[in-house]
C-alpha cells in the first residue's frame, strides 16, 4: 500500500477486490492507449514526422510507426490521403 501513496493513480489498481482492481487497471490502459493515439494522430496531421513525434512520446520512431501507422495513412473522407502542410514549429521537450 506504500506504494499507492508514491503514485497518483494507483489507488485506482490496489482495490482487495482482484475484479475491481484489474477492471481499473485496464480502464487506465485504455486511457493511456486513447491519449496516445490522439496525441499522435494530432502531431502526425501537423506535420511533424515519426522521428519528431517519437522523441516526444520518448520510443523509437520504428516502435511508434508500426504501432499508429496503419490508422493513420489510411485515407479519410477529409484528408484523401494526404496529410496538411506543417504549421507549427513545436520541439521536443527535454527531460
Amino acid at each position: 500500500m506504500d506504494m499507492a501513496r508514491r503514485q497518483p493513480y494507483a489507488a485506482l489498481a490496489v482495490d482487495a477486490d482482484p475484479d475491481l482492481g484489474f477492471a481499473d487497471i485496464r480502464a487506465l490502459r485504455d486511457l493511456a492507449e486513447f491519449c496516445e493515439t490522439y496525441q499522435v494522430r494530432r502531431l502526425w496531421e501537423a506535420g511533424h514526422s515519426w522521428a519528431q513525434i517519437a522523441a516526444w512520446a520518448g520510443v523509437s520512431a520504428q516502435a511508434l510507426h508500426k504501432k499508429h501507422a496503419a490508422r493513420l495513412e489510411t485515407p479519410t473522407i477529409s484528408n484523401h490521403g494526404h496529410r496538411p502542410r506543417r504549421t507549427g514549429t513545436a520541439q521536443p521537450r527535454s527531460r
